[in-house]
């Protein structure tokens, strides 16, 4: 659908924006491995500064916990299970804390430890849970990644709606192959032939042909067709070639005059209907011409719809001719058939 500079940007922008993101991962896993580090480490020193007797240390043992940032969870059990203490930072009731309470206050990024001290005959059962990533951090990685991936979604939908539209407004003619296509096997309106038809025609006697499309606003041609083709009539010379290419735009093939000759021949039926008010409604034109050029019913219908379109965005210019290059039009005919 592009070309390969546009592909290649594309690739660019992607590359920087997966190298964000992998950077972004990187870190994350970097700071779960540290933290779980420290978290092993701190459980040492809480088991640790239990020495011979736990009952005896428990002051030693508060005072450890200010430095532990990341504990969650501290129990100490006797042999008998009888609780001996337990301390929790996370609002839980003291009690024993089993593998099911473990279990159930257990986040996915937390780690739990346990582990048997013997003092004397007597044995101490020590569970604990650290965190490794709190719900603020695991909320603040998704964050970034999702404000990381929505800046790139965005930077490659505004700058692909540019490249449409410049590629629509500046060469219509030349978009592209597949769109030449399905509009050649999905004609917009039977009378697609008759104006391919009159185009050979010029070509054959080596003359210039015009097409204006005309249309309205509010859909006002399509409640007013048969007094706006009434008007037509009275005022083009060849009825035949007047006809309505869709609900709400007219067409006019004038043989035997060029763009500039058609952008008079609709700047008087502009003065002579709609200036003066016989038409109660303001109406713009699209033009465009055969310009020496051997070219079907399709392509000179897109470039006046081109013309149109910018008509209907600006109502200071309701006449906007396009206006061929017949070089660069033999240039494009001569690269499609190089790569077909």
């Amino acid at each position: 659908m592009f070309n390969s500079k546009i592909k290649f940007l594309i690739g660019i922008v992607s590359v920087i924006f997966l190298f964000i993101i992998s950077t972004i991962v990187i870190l994350e896993i970097y700071n779960i491995r540290k933290i779980k580090s420290t978290s092993f480490n701190n459980f040492q020193i809480l088991k640790n500064n239990l020495n011979d007797n736990p009952s005896n240390n428990l002051q030693k043992l508060n005072h450890s916990y200010k430095t532990m940032n990341n504990i969650k969870v501290f129990q100490i059990n006797a042999s008998d299970n009888s609780p001996i203490y337990f301390y929790s930072k996370s609002g839980l009731e003291p009690g024993y804390v089993n593998s099911e309470f473990l279990a159930k206050n257990k986040y996915p990024f937390d780690i739990i430890y346990r582990d048997t001290i013997t003092s004397g005959e007597t044995e101490y059962h020590i569970n604990a849970i650290f965190s490794v990533l709190s719900k603020k951090e695991i909320s603040s990685f998704f964050i970034k990644t999702s404000v990381v991936l929505f800046v790139y979604i965005l930077t490659i939908s505004i700058f692909l709606v540019k490249v449409y539209h410049l590629e629509n407004e500046l060469n219509p003619q030349y978009s592209n192959n597949t769109k030449k296509n399905i509009i050649e096997k999905n004609p917009i309106n039977p009378n697609i032939q008759k104006i391919s038809d009159e185009l050979k025609k010029s070509a054959s006697f080596d003359q210039d042909i015009v097409l204006i499309l005309t249309a309205s606003t509010g859909n006002q041609i399509n409640q007013n067709t048969i007094e706006f083709e009434k008007n037509l009539k009275s005022y083009f010379p060849f009825h035949d070639l007047i006809f309505k290419l869709d609900s709400d735009t007219f067409g006019i093939l004038v043989p035997n005059t060029d763009l500039e000759n058609g952008i008079k021949l609709v700047e008087n039926f502009d003065q002579t209907f709609v200036s003066t008010g016989e038409l109660k409604f303001p109406i713009m034109f699209g033009l465009s011409s055969r310009n020496g050029r051997l070219i079907s019913g399709n392509i000179i219908i897109n470039e006046a719809k081109a013309a149109l379109q910018k008509a209907k965005r600006d109502p200071n210019f309701p006449i906007i001719g396009f206006r061929p290059n017949p070089a660069r039009y033999r240039e494009y005919l001569s690269k499609t058939q190089t790569s077909s």
